[in-house]
């Protein structure tokens, strides 16, 4: 009898294939030799890249008013008790998702060894002394001691630059004063609602001021009542190192140890910011970034947002607060 030697070798390479899928399909690797890496995770990787750069610093997960607050948490809920809060702060004109780049520079420069559990960005004012009072801080402040209340935080550092000052001091007026916002001349009839009746939140709040002022006559004054409620008071302000210029706001970071004399009064050496003689608001950034992009001025967005190994995030006075 003749075969069909054509026939034979197509029914081998058949036979063949459906012994290698049946095999495959009846004999899957161990998980245990999975999880131990004896292959290759493809997982992580897509057309050779890794996964893991592309991974956020910082997952912003909720917000209110999208475009104005934002909270980030670095660990599951369930344990949050004792970790740390950090909230920033921007300064005028400054967008939320400027403000977020900001944050995750200095989470991964210097914060993240705080024992941070929570993280708030907050988007800067729309006017130098915030008139139009349109950030809902009363909104975050509940969140705030909300979350004081559920996790039992530990302590909180609130870093704000420049106008960012005013909407921290309206976050303290709901906390302990009842928002009663003095300077507001749009407000003639006033609610007070104390947000924090119980306290928990007092002696809590390390206050890291960068070029701010107190609001005075004009923001949202920064009073006594409120600086007896934190645990401690730092103004930060700024001098070029190589023209001797100071900060945009040095002369008003001053009178905040002036009108309070327990602040922590702390004067930046900034070297070599590339700012020209006299470019007070190009040094007003350097408690920003260490090389400002306008020399002559700022660029506000990216000076917040564009970071790289010769403009690094500036954190030194992280270590300033830390010794206190």
């Amino acid at each position: 009898m003749k075969f069909n030697h054509r026939i034979i070798i197509g029914l081998a390479l058949f036979t063949g294939s459906i012994a290698l899928v049946t095999g495959v399909m009846h004999h899957p690797l161990p998980s245990t030799k999975i999880l131990n890496g004896s292959i290759k995770d493809s997982s992580a990787t897509v057309n050779g890249e890794n996964l893991e750069k592309d991974k956020p610093v910082l997952d912003w997960s909720e917000y209110i008013n999208k475009d104005q607050i934002s909270f980030a948490y670095t660990t599951p809920k369930d344990g949050l008790k004792g970790k740390n809060l950090v909230i920033t702060m921007g300064g005028m004109g400054a967008k939320l998702e400027w403000v977020q780049k900001w944050t995750e520079e200095l989470y991964s420069a210097k914060l993240k060894v705080f024992n941070i559990g929570l993280v708030i960005a907050v988007k800067g004012p729309k006017e130098e002394y915030y008139d139009s009072r349109e950030i809902a801080i009363k909104e975050m402040t509940k969140k705030f001691v909300e979350a004081y209340r559920e996790y039992g935080l530990g302590g909180t550092y609130l870093i704000v630059h420049s106008s960012g000052v005013f909407p921290a001091h309206q976050m303290f007026d709901h906390l302990w004063l009842g928002g009663n916002d003095p300077n507001n001349k749009k407000m003639k009839m006033r609610k007070l609602e104390v947000l924090d009746p119980e306290g928990i939140t007092k002696g809590k709040i390390n206050y890291i001021m960068l070029d701010g002022e107190l609001g005075i006559p004009n923001g949202y004054t920064l009073e006594e009542k409120m600086v007896t409620n934190l645990k401690n008071l730092f103004s930060f302000y700024a001098v070029d190192a190589d023209t001797k210029t100071p900060s945009g706001m040095a002369h008003e970071a001053k009178k905040v140890k002036e009108r309070f004399p327990r602040t922590i009064l702390y004067e930046y050496q900034a070297k070599g910011s590339g700012c020209n003689p006299g470019a007070k608001w190009c040094v007003h950034e350097t408690l920003i970034t260490t090389r400002p992009h306008n020399p002559a001025k700022y660029d506000l967005e990216k000076d917040y947002t564009l970071f790289d190994p010769t403009r690094k995030v500036v954190s030194f006075y992280m270590d300033v607060v830390r010794s206190y």
